[in-house]
């Protein structure tokens, strides 16, 4: 609730459904070359170099087929249930990746 106004209408969320979604999230967030050819060239602080490195990485690895909590708690900074099934991603970087589960 924000103000006494309901601001989530879900009543419950499938933690398979939520863990399934990230999976599918994180491959396409991983592995998209425009958000990698960023990571490579964009100007930042040190954090950011260090964060940038670090997904640079990750990218280089096979996508994942399971969840992995660690990791979901390192590159996660932000989840919204957007409708039954339906999650948006943000990540450190600020990418946003929308995933629907089956």
């Amino acid at each position: 609730m924000v103000n006494g106004v309901p601001t989530c209408r879900n009543d419950f969320v499938d933690e398979k459904d939520l863990e399934k979604a990230f999976v599918l999230a994180f491959n396409e967030f991983i592995t998209d070359n425009s958000r990698i050819e960023a990571w490579k060239t964009e100007d930042r602080g040190p954090l950011k170099r260090h964060r940038a490195k670090q997904l640079l990485e990750m990218s280089k690895q096979e996508p994942l087929t399971g969840m992995v909590d660690k990791l979901a708690e390192l590159v996660v900074w932000e989840v919204r249930i957007l409708g039954k099934k339906e999650y948006e991603f943000t990540f450190m970087d600020g990418s946003r990746v929308k995933a629907t589960v089956e």
